[in-house]
């Protein structure tokens, strides 16, 4: 005795265009229609606060230590004065660059540079946001 094959499924096609339809409309840059979106942009700081910026720096300290690792034969703190931009529409770092670099190598320098444009701080309203910031790597 063969067993019969489970009856097919009807397809839904048309709820599944709907659904597609509603998030492509979700989807769409710069749609000023969405209601959605509006609240969330107005909730927006104009700037970060110091306090949001050590915050986030904090929580990524492990990324900097990793880099004082690095520093051979050092006794005592190091630390690096950086200078960096955030973007405000996605909280990323656009840029960084290190201003001292408290005798540190150009490895390690490179090393504090990448971990900060690894770093992503919170949103904001103004375009970009310039920060100067030491950083303590031992």
């Amino acid at each position: 005795m063969v067993a019969a094959a489970p009856p097919k499924r009807p397809s839904n096609t048309t709820g599944t265009r709907k659904v597609n339809a509603l998030l492509e409309k979700l989807n769409k840059p710069g749609d000023s229609g969405s209601s959605a979106a509006a609240p969330a942009e107005s909730n927006l700081p104009q700037r970060l606060t110091a306090a949001s910026l050590r915050t986030t720096l904090k929580r990524n300290r492990s990324k900097f230590a990793a880099c004082g690792n690095k520093i051979q034969g050092s006794s005592g703190s190091v630390r690096v004065s950086t200078s960096f931009v955030i973007q405000g529409s996605s909280g990323r770092v656009k840029s960084a660059r290190i201003v001292n670099g408290g005798g540190t190598s150009a490895q390690v320098q490179r090393c504090v540079v990448s971990a900060l444009k690894n770093t992503t701080f919170g949103r904001f309203k103004e375009a970009t946001m310039t920060v100067n910031y030491p950083i303590q790597l031992l």
